[in-house]
């Protein structure tokens, strides 16, 4: 951590996550946390700003890919890299049409996984 990371608000923290390569794992628990309210409010208003973790991995960040596809050519996609991943979204933003429950209009989902 240098000065302008303290200044800035991005203090380093170790994290609890164990990554190895060539092991598959498929939903491992790390913690589980019970939030407040009030502590889901706040993330949902970082849903709303489209915040983003970031992480590093022996020193270099990871990041999310994303896929899209051309409106005229489907066939043709470009892919994206973005720092980090999404804290958490809209629900009709995270599920596909067939596996959304009856919920209120502005329902927003926390990120709980990492793959």
């Amino acid at each position: 951590e240098n000065l302008g990371e303290a200044l800035a608000g991005e203090k380093a923290h170790t994290s609890a996550f164990e990554a190895r390569m060539r092991v598959d794992e498929y939903c491992k628990t790390l913690c589980r946390k019970k939030y407040t309210p009030q502590e889901m409010e706040e993330f949902q208003d970082f849903a709303i700003l489209e915040y983003r973790v970031n992480m590093r991995l022996d020193s270099l960040p990871i990041a999310e890919m994303n896929r899209f596809a051309y409106e005229d050519d489907p066939d043709k996609t470009i892919e994206m890299y973005n720092l980090g991943y999404a804290l958490g979204g809209k629900l009709e933003d995270a599920l596909s049409n067939s596996e959304k429950p009856e919920a209120p209009a502005d329902s927003y989902v926390l990120n709980n996984h990492l793959r």
